[in-house]
């Protein structure tokens, strides 16, 4: 009986540290991929004061993290945050390319065929629609 609980009590903790690793990677990866900057940015265009933008930023991407780690793994995520943070990830992440630039086409086809931006693709509907509630709210709150 004692073995049951500590192999209970052992993939809890499995879960749950995967899950808060996971959440982690979402927030890292939302500082290289441009969404913590339209965050802030968004706050700051609806009014909201510099002197809280971090925290009420912070608090707006820890509730996405949960959302994207519901279908994304920490290593899906690490893919991504090692593409964003790329010359070329950068360049796409902030915008600042040309659309006709063929070695930003395909970089970024060759990233769209790894595992953890097909994984992305396939719930971008569900994290999309869970993501404008979380905006939706939050900018109710603001």
């Amino acid at each position: 009986m004692k073995k049951i609980i500590f192999v209970l009590i052992a993939f809890i903790g499995l879960q749950v540290s995967a899950q808060t690793s996971a959440k982690d990677k979402a927030v890292e990866l939302f500082k290289v991929n441009g969404k913590a900057t339209f965050y802030s940015n968004l706050y700051l265009s609806n009014g909201g004061d510099e002197s809280t933008s971090k925290e009420k930023v912070d608090m707006v991407l820890d509730n996405l993290a949960v959302v994207y780690s519901q279908y994304l793994s920490a290593e899906d995520m690490q893919v991504m945050i090692d593409f964003y943070s790329t010359e070329v990830g950068k360049k796409i992440a902030d915008g600042s390319f040309a659309r006709e630039d063929q070695s930003i086409a395909v970089a970024y086809e060759e990233f769209s065929k790894t595992e953890a931006m097909k994984k992305f693709v396939t719930n971008a509907k569900n994290i999309g629609v869970q993501e404008t509630e979380i905006q939706s709210d939050w900018l109710g709150s603001l």
